[in-house]
């Protein structure tokens, strides 16, 4: 049987997926990953700790001091292996001591978009301009006069 077999047709949750990928283990006490509100704080702290294989990657199990992360290819796996130190001390606080990152491409959530990349439109752009003229506040005011400056969207 191969993996694109093994994989949920669909799911609404990640714990959804963490019941169907590793089954019976779940319920042994020894095994059982912590509760669902550390595991949503680690998932809400991966941004930062990721870095640029964010995107491409869940951390889909926290459990006895281990962090189970799925990345979309090997080739992310690789680069997440390389941070592991980084991504322990940006997630001390948890006290992560064994990190396994695997690579299974086809399993992870459909694509967040890429926010990096949006563009303003001329009229997100005049209104930031607008707004950051009538401000008091120096800092904010040169702020949001920078933020109107980048990204612009293609003129046509």
């Amino acid at each position: 049987m191969n993996l694109k077999d093994q994989r949920p047709k669909e799911f609404s949750s990640v714990g959804g997926l963490i019941r169907d990928l590793l089954g019976d283990q779940l319920h042994d006490s020894e095994n059982a990953p912590e509760r669902e509100e550390v595991q949503a704080e680690i998932r809400r702290l991966w941004g930062r700790c990721a870095g640029r294989a964010a995107d491409a990657s869940i951390p889909l199990l926290f459990r006895s001091g281990r962090l189970v992360i799925f990345t979309e290819s090997a080739i992310w796996a690789t680069e997440l292996r390389h941070q592991q130190s980084a991504i322990r001390k940006e997630l001390e606080s948890f006290n992560i001591k064994e990190i396994e990152v695997k690579a299974r491409p086809g399993i992870l959530p459909p694509a967040r978009p890429n926010y990096r990349q949006a563009t303003l439109s001329e009229k997100s752009r005049h209104h930031l301009q607008s707004t950051a003229s009538r401000l008091n506040h120096k800092g904010l005011r040169n702020a949001l006069q920078r933020l109107s400056q980048k990204n612009r969207s293609p003129q046509r």
